[in-house]
C-alpha cells in the first residue's frame, strides 16, 4: 500500500531544480538533495541529513563514497559502491512521507549462504532511539522528530526477506537483511515520516478507546473512540482533526443521531475528501448487534 501511494503521488511531490538545488516535498517534510544525501526539514530550516554510509556482510562493512543525485518525477537516486558491492540508494517523496530504499542488483561476493547483508544509514544531526513500537525515532537538538519505520525487504521473486534495524550510539541506523539465499536483485525499503505532534480528544475520558481506529486523507484525520459514553455506556464517538501549517487541531466530534449504549460507534472509520464513514458494529438496528454504518459529509467546515 505504501509503495503504491508513493509511486503514484502526482506532481505535488515531484522533484525539481530550484536555482541549481534539487528539491522536493513529502508529507510534512521539505527535501534538498546533494552528493551528501537527503537533507530533511521544514520550509524554513534543515533538521538533518540521511544517507547510506556503508554496506557489507555480517559485522564487516565498507564506507561508501559520495554520489551526485539523479532524479525523475518524485524519485531521486544515488549510485554508490564499495568493495565490490553496488547499491542504488533511492528516495520517493509522497503523501506517506519520505520512502528511502536500497536496490542491490548483484549478489555481493561476501554474501555466503547463512550470512546477513548489513547496511548502515547515517542520520547526521539526529539522535536515534528505539520507540515503543520498535520503530526508530530521530530527534535533533531543536526537538524536530521523525519516525524511521516500516522496514521491508524482498528479492527478485517477491520473497519477503527477514530484516531488522537498530540505532547505534553514534547516530546511525543499522539494517540487517537475511539475504544469503535470496535471488538478486533485492530491494530494502524503510519509510521516514515527520512526527508532527500528538492529538487528543477535547473531552477525552478513561476507557474511551481513542485511537483504536484512524483514517487520514490529505489534511484531515478521523479518529474513532468506540468506548465513549455520550449516548450511554460504550455508545462511541469519533473525532475529526484538520492540519494547518503543520499543526493538527480538532474540527468536530461526531456521534450517531440514534446512538445507544453498547453500539461501539467509531470502532471503524474511513475518510475521503469531504466524506467520512463510521462503523458501529454492535448497534441494534436490525436486531441485537446487527450493526450500522453512518455516513457524514462536510460543508463549510461542518460535518453532518
Amino acid at each position: 500500500m505504501i509503495a503504491a501511494r508513493q509511486r503514484d503521488a502526482g506532481e505535488t511531490f515531484s522533484v525539481r531544480d530550484e536555482g541549481g538545488a534539487v528539491v522536493a516535498r513529502a508529507d510534512g517534510i521539505s527535501l534538498r538533495y546533494d552528493e551528501h544525501g537527503a537533507h530533511v526539514g521544514s520550509d524554513d530550516h534543515e533538521d538533518g541529513t540521511l544517507s547510506l554510509a556503508s554496506v557489507g556482510c555480517g559485522a564487516t562493512t565498507n564506507k561508501l563514497g559520495a554520489s551526485r543525485p539523479t532524479y525523475a518525477k518524485n524519485r531521486v537516486s544515488f549510485a554508490r559502491s564499495a568493495a565490490g558491492v553496488a547499491v542504488d540508494e533511492w528516495y520517493l517523496s509522497g503523501p506517506m512521507g519520505l520512502e528511502q530504499g536500497f536496490t542491490i542488483a548483484e549478489r555481493p561476493a561476501c554474501l555466503k549462504k547463512g550470512r546477513e547483508l548489513t547496511l548502515e544509514v547515517a542520520a547526521d544531526g539526529f539522535t536515534a532511539r528505539v520507540a515503543p513500537d520498535a520503530s526508530i525515532t530521530l530527534e535533533n537538538k531543536a526537538g524536530a522528530r521523525y519516525r524511521y519505520a516500516d522496514l521491508a525487504a524482498k528479492d527478485a521473486h517477491g520473497t519477503v526477506l527477514a530484516s531488522r534495524m537498530s540505532p547505534t550510539s553514534d547516530g546511525r541506523m543499522v539494517i540487517v537483511v537475511d539475504a544469503g539465499s535470496a535471488v538478486f536483485p533485492i530491494e530494502i525499503d524503510p519509510l521516514v515520516a515527520s512526527l508532527q505532534g500528538k492529538v487528543n480528544a477535547s473531552d477525552g475520558a478513561a476507557q474511551d478507546g481513542f485511537g483504536a481506529a484512524v483514517a487520514v486523507f490529505g489534511d484531515t484525520a478521523i479518529v474513532g473512540a468506540a468506548g465513549r459514553d455520550d449516548n450511554g455506556a460504550n455508545s462511541g464517538g469519533a473525532y475529526v482533526f484538520t492540519r494547518s501549517a503543520g499543526v493538527w487541531s480538532q474540527q468536530q466530534k461526531l456521534t450517531a443521531s440514534d446512538g445507544a449504549a453498547g453500539d461501539s460507534f467509531g470502532f471503524t472509520v474511513a475518510l475521503g475528501t469531504d466524506t467520512a464513514v463510521v462503523g458501529a458494529p454492535l448497534a441494534n438496528t436490525n436486531g441485537a448487534a446487527s450493526g450500522a454504518v453512518y455516513v457524514f459529509v462536510r460543508s463549510g467546515g461542518v460535518w453532518t
